[in-house]
């Protein structure tokens, strides 16, 4: 495994748990988000949850595939919130760790 497979799971891992640790802690800024979509909180709760499992997943090597299809799917759901929400900016660069965690998909068991 070369040194730019292992910073972009790293990279990826750590985004994922920082996002997922944000909602479970129940930030603020999260909860008026989420708020000012008319999400619930549980909702958030949840994807905070999955967000904090895949960082896990995606440093066992043979979950690493799943870890990453789960992040990918987590960031790109903040997405689509953040483009909801008039942000279409930040929304595109959003994507960035969805393309990111694709590429740590296709890494597998390496």
């Amino acid at each position: 495994m070369t040194l730019i497979q292992r910073i972009a799971i790293g990279a990826i891992a750590i985004l994922s748990a920082a996002a997922g640790g944000a909602k479970v802690a129940m930030v603020p800024n999260e909860a008026a988000f989420f708020e000012g979509l008319n999400l619930s909180l549980k909702y958030m709760m949840v994807l905070g949850v999955v967000q904090i499992a895949a960082a896990l997943l995606i440093l066992l090597p043979k979950f690493r595939m799943v870890g990453a299809a789960l992040a990918a799917m987590g960031f790109l759901i903040s997405a689509v919130m953040i483009f909801k929400n008039g942000q279409t900016g930040f929304a595109a660069v959003s994507l960035i760790p969805v393309l990111l965690a694709g590429y740590v998909a296709t890494l597998g068991k390496k």
